[in-house]
């Protein structure tokens, strides 16, 4: 299962700490997280939604991988996704939302 893209949480930015999109080798992956099943079908190529358990705490979360060569049309394409998914992993939850 060759994965090329992983969530880092922790990215330098002039206003803190930045969600951010970053290359993970699948040695580096299977260090963090142990893949389960699928969660669903994906109507994207090369996307899945993923069952996983994060190895540093015990923690069951669900990952969506994409597969660079058939997730992407063309490299503005894929600069627009990775984008858009930035953006959205900086978003603040709105309080009256979601109280911590």
């Amino acid at each position: 299962m060759k994965k090329s893209l992983s969530i880092k949480t922790k990215v330098s930015g002039p206003g803190g700490a930045r969600k951010g999109i970053r290359p993970i080798s699948e040695a580096e992956f299977a260090k963090i997280y142990q893949l389960k099943g699928q969660v669903m079908e994906s109507t994207n190529a090369g996307m899945e939604v993923l069952f996983a358990t994060r190895l540093v705490d015990g923690e069951e979360v669900v990952i969506k991988t994409r597969e660079k060569g058939k997730s992407f049309k063309s490299g503005g394409e894929e600069r627009e996704w990775r984008s858009t998914t930035e953006c959205q992993l900086n978003m603040s939850l709105a309080p009256t939302l979601f109280p911590i």
